[in-house]
């Protein structure tokens, strides 16, 4: 996909307007498909420090939480497998 130049065509621009007392405090978990490849050394590093959370599921979705989701909002950005929630 390119827009005619030597860069990237320019995605759509998607706003999210979170509440001003939103925190800085953020988990992050990453889902993976059950049939997905093997997970490398290094992604199983992380997750077992606790860097991050693995989950297995039905399709991939990265999952952004900020303050324990406690204005129980949450968006799902697009075409996207990014979830959002705070």
């Amino acid at each position: 996909m390119s827009s005619g130049t030597n860069g990237p065509a320019a995605l759509p621009e998607r706003r999210i307007v979170y509440p001003d007392s939103l925190g800085t405090s953020a988990k992050l978990s990453v889902t993976l498909p059950l049939a997905a490849e093997p997970i490398s050394e290094g992604v199983s590093w992380f997750a077992a420090r606790q860097s991050f959370e693995l989950k297995s599921g039905a399709s991939y979705l990265l999952e952004l939480e900020w303050d324990g989701g406690r204005e129980q909002q949450s968006a799902l950005l697009g075409d996207l497998p990014l979830l959002v929630r705070w």
